[in-house]
């Protein structure tokens, strides 16, 4: 008798251990609809003085920041990039957007024809952008007006 308690209790521990392994393995998908209707901002910054103009013998620095913002629809992805860029004696602001088809493999968000990162994770309701040339980019999401209201 005693030896059949020892081999329940036994299995009974095994069990709850495997199940608890099981659970801890298993890896939380995303859906595509946790990012439509999102919109994604990394900013890159260089310190003013870090970088000089010279005009007329001259020198002026300037600071130049440069903003990536992803906005995720059903099937596609405006990418927009804007350019500001400051100086004493001069200003401008300029932006180029463009669409891209996208879809979702996992946590990997795939973009076509958009090779500026050797990928895209979502993780934790960000974007990180693993970058060919520079250290990892953190997209935060962006709160649209409504969003806001909601907080």
């Amino acid at each position: 008798m005693k030896t059949n308690k020892l081999i329940i209790i036994t299995l009974f521990i095994m069990t709850s251990i495997t199940g608890c392994a099981q659970n801890n393995s298993t890896k939380t998908t995303v859906s595509k609809n946790s990012l439509i209707g999102k919109t994604f901002e990394a900013a890159f910054e260089s310190k003013s003085g870090t970088v000089a103009r010279i005009e007329d013998g001259k020198r002026f620095p300037f600071g130049v920041t440069d903003y990536y913002s992803l906005r995720f629809e059903k099937d596609s992805v405006e990418i927009t990039h804007r350019h500001i860029y400051s100086s004493p004696i001069q200003q401008s602001d300029e932006s180029e957007s463009k669409t891209y088809l996208w879809k979702l493999k996992n946590d990997e968000i795939i973009i076509k024809n958009f090779n500026d990162y050797e990928q895209l994770i979502y993780s934790d309701n960000k974007i990180i952008g693993k970058s060919k040339y520079f250290k990892d980019v953190i997209f935060e999401p962006i709160l649209s007006p409504s969003q806001n209201e909601k907080q």
